[in-house]
């Protein structure tokens, strides 16, 4: 038997939670800062060949470093940067380099 639960969340309720989250997240930052990805790490987590892991870390810290998030922007492209803006998927690349 397959008992999902779907869950309908208002505009306000959605922002509230992600506020929540983000709060959460800053916290867990602060209390443990993490440095900055090498090139590496930071091109192989836009290209999308890292491990659960380590792409936790990466997320957690773009957040909230504007140096390695304008560097993951720049790496990820215009139209990507365009679709994630939007929303949309983004197409990992195959060399973000060129």
């Amino acid at each position: 038997m397959n008992s999902s639960i779907k869950v309908v969340l208002t505009d306000e309720q959605f922002d509230r939670l992600l506020v929540d989250g983000l709060r959460v997240l800053r916290k867990e930052h602060e209390a443990n800062p993490t440095p900055c990805p090498d090139s590496e790490t930071l091109v192989s987590y836009v290209m999308g060949e890292l491990d659960q892991e380590p792409i936790r870390s990466v997320n957690l810290h773009i957040v909230y470093c504007d140096k390695c998030y304008g560097d993951f922007l720049a790496l990820l492209g215009p139209e990507n940067a365009a679709r994630m803006f939007k929303g949309e998927k983004v197409i990992p690349l195959k060399d973000p380099l060129v």
